[in-house]
This record gives C-alpha cells, structure tokens and sequence, in this order.
C-alpha cells in the first residue's frame, strides 16, 4: 500500500478512498458495467445492421436442366421501420415455374418495404435501441450506488481505525503516567517518605493500566485487520503499514455536510430509469394492438438498368416492378390486450416503489441528522467532563503531594479522566461517521 518509510506517514480518509476505489475488486467489478451497457447498446444496434443475401439452387436430372435460380440481394433497415431493398436474381432451365421467369440476362430490382400500421411508430428494433440507452443510464447509476456503499463500509472501518489508534494512544499515555507514579512513590517509599501500601497501590494501578493498554492494542489490531479488507494493490490484497498514522481525531472538526435531499439520488434515478423502460414498453404493447399492414414496392430493370428501364429518356416509367401488400389483424387480442395491462400495472408498482423510495431515504437523512445534532450535545458536554475532570484531578494531585490525600483517591480521579477522554474519542469518531452517513444516504459517495 504506502512504501515503508522511516518516518510515520499520516493516512487521510480521501488518500484511504483512492485507494479502494483504484483497487478494490467490487470497485474494479462495478467498472465492468458500463462495458457491458455498451455491448448491449453493439447488440441493439446490430438490429439496423445490413443483411446481405444469396441463394443458388439448381436441379439438372436425365441430361436435362431443369432449373438453375440465383437470387442475391442486400436489406437494409432504417430507423422509421423503412426497409430498403435491392438485389439481382437470374433464372433459367426448361422447367421453369413460370413466376421464376426471367429475361437471360437477369433482372436488377431497388425497393422499399413499410409498416404502415402496426410498426410504424416504434417496433422491436427501434424499442431494443432505446431500451439499451437506458440500461447505460442504468449502469451508470448501479456503479454510483456500488461505490457508494463500498466507500461507505470502508469508511466505517476507517474510523474504528482511527478511534482505536487514538484510544491506544490514551492508554499509552495513562500507562506511561501510571508507571513514573510508581517509580516516584517506590523513592519515597525508600526514604521513608510514604506507606508501603501506597506502593502496593501504584503497582496495581500500573497493572490495571497494562491490562487496558493491551486490550486497546488487540483492539487496534484487529481494527487494521478490518481495515485491511479494503485495501488491495496490483489485484491481491495488500495491508497497512507499520509507519502509518491515523489521524487525531480530537485535531479533526468536521463541519456538517449539504442536508438537502438529493433529488437526483442514484436510487431514485434507477428506479426511474425502470419506469422509461416500462414507457418503452407500453408504447410497444400498444404498438401491437394495431393489425399489421406491410406495403412492399420494387423498381426492376434488365440486367442493372433499374432507373433506365430500357426508355431512352432517361425518365423513371413504372412499367416494371413488383408490389404488394401484406394484412394480418387479430381481431381479439387477448394476448396484448392482458400484456398491456400487466405492464401498466408494473408502471404503477414502480410509481410506489419511488414514493416509498424518496420518503424512506428522506427519513434516513433526517435520522441522521438527529444524530449529528444529538452527537454535538454530547461533545460538548463530554469537552466539559474532561476539562473538569483534569483540573479535579490536577487539585487532587496537589493535595496528594502535601499529604492530605489518598493514592487511591488519585488513581480514582484518573480512572475517570480516562473514561470521560475514551468517551469523548468514542462521540467523536462517531460524528466522523455521522458525516459519514449523510453523504452516504445522498448516495454522494465517490
């Protein structure tokens, strides 16, 4: 992760995020999506894609042709459901059908072919197009949302990190205290200054203070060990350095983020991007309760001469072509009618799933808001424990020193600074995450 260095290295949050956004496989994972919106818009497009066609087949039977057909041609479909065809076919052999009749040289042929009902306004094709649109927007989003939340865990790993390094530090600290007390009453105890008991009672003190220095330490320990799972490099996973820092948080004032709701919130937007897809798929349904009406219209000409044919003017004459018209109408529509409806019934379905969405996030961001504003009560009370608990424990000590004091009421006053200064890291490092969570809910995570 960070090199080894001689010096301690102070690890932020932001340089923590980069990290796992650059590394982490769910990051790396959530990086895949728009790839793969962009196959699927390939694969919605290959729906205009040209078709290129041919067909051969001859039958030669007792020394005899009885038919030798080619037929080639080219398809290409536009967006307003026109298909624009053209082709050249060549026939001949004595057995002919005679609809397969050509002149010996072949004929060219250049048309269009049309929906003019059902198809007309939107069709499969077109439909597949706006709907791969869509699933771009949507993956846009569900990888905004991934990464949200995986910042989001990570960053609650971070700041167990931070609160259990700086709790180690408090304890460091309280232990070292505990210890020079010891060493100073074991002098005086030499030289007959104080009782043996209140050695005993140092001593004890010291080993308290041990014990809670080396569960801080298995607390930190196994905090990195937390934090460790969103840290990777180079594909494997990676850890923390022995030289890196966690910041103080007593150091740290964090102001409170943007609280407007977030209109624009990823999990709003997917839910929305469902209900244009449902709106594409409602026009398709309705599409299909129109009877299909295909008109298809073919220019011919001998040989390539499609726009002469065979006139010497130069003048597109309409005498040679093939057309025709195509109907089919289901006159029930049981089938389209009831998908229609189910579909209409999913666009409700999704208009509640976005009400209930918007007022749940809404609830969570006030939530939280009641916490930050509960959290700063705390501290600020919590700020004045410690304050007084010091000077309690500064008077005590001068008292002590002048013998109107008792060691055990000492360590007593300690004992309580010490509490009131991890509660106090504790309020704190939760209002890191309250920040934390309000981001975090507004899905501004990133």
């Amino acid at each position: 992760m960070l090199s080894a260095q001689d010096t301690v290295q102070y690890f932020a949050q932001n340089q923590f995020f980069e990290l796992v956004k650059a590394n982490h496989p769910i990051a790396q994972q959530a990086g895949l999506l728009d790839r793969m919106a962009i196959e699927n818009l390939k694969v919605a497009k290959a729906g205009f894609d040209p078709k290129i066609k041919s067909d051969w087949e001859r039958k030669q039977f007792n020394d005899k042709q009885y038919f030798n057909i080619w037929k080639s041609g080219v398809n290409l479909p536009t967006w307003y459901g026109l298909e624009v065809n053209a082709g050249y076919d060549v026939a001949s052999g004595e057995f002919l059908n005679p609809e397969n009749y050509l002149p010996k040289q072949g004929v060219g042929y250049l048309g269009i072919s049309a929906n003019v009902l059902q198809g007309l306004i939107i069709d499969e094709r077109r439909a597949n197009m706006k709907l791969a649109n869509i699933k771009i927007d949507v993956n846009n989003v569900q990888e905004q949302l991934i990464i949200n939340e995986l910042l989001y865990q990570s960053g609650q790993a971070y700041w167990d990190w931070a609160f259990a390094s700086n709790q180690l530090v408090t304890y460091r600290e309280a232990l070292g205290l505990a210890g020079q007390r010891y060493q100073i009453i074991k002098q005086n105890y030499q030289i007959g200054e104080v009782a043996g008991i209140d050695t005993l009672k140092a001593l004890l003190q010291v080993q308290t203070r041990e014990i809670e220095y080396n569960e801080a330490e298995n607390d930190l320990q196994n905090a990195i060990t937390n934090l460790s799972n969103f840290l990777w490099q180079n594909g494997k996973p990676s850890s923390l350095q022995l030289n890196t820092a966690a910041p103080n948080l007593k150091r740290l004032s964090p102001n409170i983020p943007n609280t407007n709701f977030n209109e624009n919130h990823p999990e709003l937007l997917k839910v929305e991007y469902k209900l244009s897809a449902l709106q594409v798929d409602e026009r398709l349904k309705k599409e299909k309760l129109k009877p299909k009406l295909k008109v298809k219209y073919n220019l011919l000409g001998q040989e390539f001469d499609i726009l002469q044919n065979g006139q010497n003017d130069g003048v597109v004459v309409a005498q040679n072509y093939k057309a025709g018209v195509q109907f089919e109408m289901n006159p029930i529509l049981r089938s389209e009618r009831a998908n229609l409806e189910l579909n209409r019934i999913k666009m409700e379905q999704t208009n509640f799933e976005i009400t209930n969405k918007r007022l749940t996030l809404q609830n969570k961001l006030n939530a939280y808001l009641n916490d930050w504003n509960n959290n700063q009560q705390q501290l600020n009370l919590t700020r004045n424990m410690v304050n007084n608990y010091q000077l309690l424990l500064r008077g005590e000590m001068e008292k002590f020193k002048v013998g109107e004091s008792d060691l055990f009421i000492v360590n007593t006053r300690e004992t309580q600074l010490i509490e009131a200064e991890i509660k106090l890291l504790k309020l704190l490092a939760k209002q890191q995450k309250i920040v934390l969570s309000l981001i975090w809910i507004n899905g501004d995570l990133r």
